[in-house]
């Protein structure tokens, strides 16, 4: 993966200042480093800091095809690479490198738009065309590599991190206050929308075209919901489903092994990452796995990666992480998320890339993708239980396990669940809070909305009319509405907690911090259209998730990690547990600081700090509002009130000058 960053200019012949490139790709060199390389002509330039990771020395960036008129960068990878670059040799294209980099611009020149059919990878890249005066922008299907952009003064900016956009004298720096309000509703932004005003993300699945004339959003890829019918199957066929699993799925691992630089595996000690390790490790015997342990033993999960460290017998490391060294480091991560978050999950994956990073691996692979793609999430045995109750098939006295669901999916409001057993209801009050299209996702929400009740004045009434629900419909495909229960619920999940959070604010943001690339090999286009094909009943048997996995890897993996019940991936909620508040916290969340920002109110967030820092009984029940708060907080003073200065400027080891103005 890189920093990739440009400037095109929209409205004259004019090149981009090379000092500023070189301000653009400096404050995101830490997502590369090993190599930094500009080109610019009369109407664009493109700057890119590179992690070399495939064809180390011949892979430099920016890179162009036979007759310089196309040129292109990249951050992240095309797994598929030889395959295509075999199939434009034999229609004559000459390649300078062996690099997975270089094969986009000759797809280009060859298939244009159409390129995106040949395309296996996780990738987020531009191409520019010099004789057409058009830039192709685009991102993959899931999202897994962010790209930004912003019109400013007939400029067009883009860059992977927003940072490098905001070195840029004329970008103004302001917090959007509809992008927070969807934080505190959905956890993250959605749409194209950030949280800086002006500010927009490239969609996953999309590409721009931007040239003079204007700049036209495409989409390319849409989830295959293929509406399989539900049926019973054998004990037979489920085992010759599990095996054709199986293959797919090693068969995407073996093609993300491809690496010129140490490989190493994220090992959660679940049924995912179990599964990764050990069809990497059956090809690979000198890969090194990576966990984290926590000093919470509700957030541990040590017990079973030692459990599958052993069964491997692989060189293991462990990052030992407090919840008072989350509290220490919650700045820096919002620096690298810059985004609000709700919750403190991200801080330990920022530490344990800089461990990754620090002894010498490169590339990582992870097991994200598995719980929304095989139905793994509590949501999804709920929707179940909601879909028997509407149909009358049980009652309110019969809802047992719909309780239990409730009660221990970390996702929706703890304090709120717990009463289900004490007060039935409860169990009626929080299912009147459904709503169709959204189902048991507004449930969440809604709990997550109760964080708006630390608004300021001005912010309430400026956000007073919004149709938060109008919003996400016109983002989510056409047919939205009319997919069923359980598909709606696994798109709301692809789209919004996995693209947008656990991809970005958890995945890129905090690996390449430290400039370690993240694969996910469960995220493979072929594994997605083969779960296509298979109805719910073989991925979610009765009360058991990810059916169709534990099938496929009995005997494989330890049996106590195969039968294990789901456990959300939590970090401890930092100062809840501890007595030494971090001096920042008394900056950011002094009533100065709340007036001077200006979106919350000052009495309302002394209150929210007494009653969470108090470390009582009920802290819990001012978590997410408490990091939400804070980080917004923090976002301002990082990015607005005081504002983050440029780099020292970084000389190129490429320089492509075609500039002639």
């Amino acid at each position: 993966m890189c920093g990739i960053a440009g400037i095109l200019n929209l409205q004259e012949l004019h090149p981009p200042d090379l000092g500023q490139l070189r301000k653009m790709g400096a404050k995101i060199n830490h997502r590369g480093g090993d190599s930094f390389g500009i080109y610019r002509d009369n109407n664009i330039g493109l700057v890119c800091s590179r992690l070399a990771i495939i064809d180390l020395l011949g892979g430099k960036q920016p890179f162009c095809n036979e007759d310089g008129s196309i040129w292109g960068l990249l951050n992240g990878e095309i797994f598929n690479y030889k395959d295509i670059a075999q199939s434009l040799k034999n229609k004559g294209h000459v390649f300078f490198s062996n690099s997975d980099s270089e094969v986009l611009v000759h797809l280009f020149e060859e298939e244009r738009e159409a390129m995106f059919d040949h395309l296996n990878g996780q990738f987020s890249f531009v191409i520019w065309d010099s004789t057409e005066k058009q830039l192709l922008l685009a991102r993959d299907q899931f999202g897994i590599h962010p790209l930004f952009y912003t019109i400013r003064n007939g400029l067009f900016i883009f860059a992977s991190e927003i940072k490098s956009i905001f070195t840029h004298s004329e970008i103004p720096r302001a917090i959007d206050l509809y992008g927070i309000d969807q934080v505190f509703t959905f956890w993250t932004c959605i749409g194209q929308r950030t949280a800086f005003e002006g500010i927009r993300s490239v969609l996953p699945g999309n590409y721009l075209l931007v040239s003079k004339f204007g700049i036209a959003s495409k989409k390319y890829w849409e989830f295959p919901f293929l509406h399989t019918p539900e049926s019973t199957f054998s004990e037979s066929i489920i085992q010759t489903h599990a095996q054709s699993f199986l293959d797919v799925l090693d068969n995407s691992v073996q093609g993300r092994l491809n690496s010129d630089v140490p490989l190493g595996i994220y090992l959660s000690g679940g049924i995912d990452s179990s599964t990764i390790a050990f069809l990497a490790k059956s090809s690979s015997s000198a890969i090194k796995t990576f966990s984290i342990a926590f000093d919470d033993q509700y957030c541990d999960e040590s017990h079973y990666q030692k459990l599958m460290v052993e069964h491997l017998r692989s060189e293991h490391y462990v990052l030992n992480c407090s919840s008072k060294k989350i509290g220490e480091i919650f700045p820096e991560v919002i620096w690298h998320a810059e985004t609000p978050l709700v919750r403190t999950a991200a801080a330990p994956l920022f530490l344990l890339s800089e461990l990754v990073h620090d002894l010498g691996v490169k590339v990582v692979l992870a097991g994200e993708g598995a719980d929304e793609l095989l139905l793994g999430y509590d949501i999804y045995k709920a929707v179940v239980f909601k879909h028997l109750l509407d149909e009358g098939k049980i009652d309110y006295s019969e809802l047992e396990n719909f309780k239990r669901i409730l009660r221990t999916d970390p996702y929706y409001h703890q304090s709120y669940i717990n009463r289900i057993d004490t007060d039935p209801i409860a169990l009626y009050s929080l299912l009147s809070t459904v709503a169709e299209p959204f189902g048991l996702h507004q449930v969440r929400w809604n709990n997550m909305a109760k964080s708006k009740f630390y608004y300021s004045a001005d912010m309430k009434r400026l956000l007073k009319k919004r149709d938060r629900s109008g919003e996400l419909l016109s983002y989510l495909p056409e047919n939205f509405p009319e997919l069923n229960s359980m598909e709606r619920a696994q798109l709301l999940d692809l789209e919004i907690l996995l693209s947008r959070y656990l991809l970005s604010s958890q995945g890129d943001r905090m690996s390449m911090a430290h400039a370690v690339e993240v694969r996910y090999p469960f995220l493979d286009t072929n594994i997605v259209k083969f779960l296509a094909n298979m109805p719910t009943s073989i991925k979610l048997k009765a009360d058991t998730e990810k059916y169709l996995l534990r099938e496929a890897t009995r005997g494989f993996i330890p049996e106590e990690i195969n039968t294990r019940t789901k456990q959300a991936y939590t970090a401890p909620p930092f100062l809840a547990y501890n007595g030494q508040i971090p001096e920042y916290i008394d900056v950011a969340l002094g009533q100065k600081a709340i007036e001077d920002a200006g979106y919350f109110d000052p009495g309302k967030v002394k209150t929210l700090r007494t009653k969470y820092e108090s470390r009582g009984q009920d802290a819990s029940y001012y978590y997410s509002s408490y990091i939400a708060v804070l980080s917004v907080q923090l976002l301002h003073e990082l990015f607005v009130s005081h504002g983050i200065e440029p780099n020292i400027e970084l000389r190129e080891n490429t320089l492509v000058d075609k500039a002639t103005y």
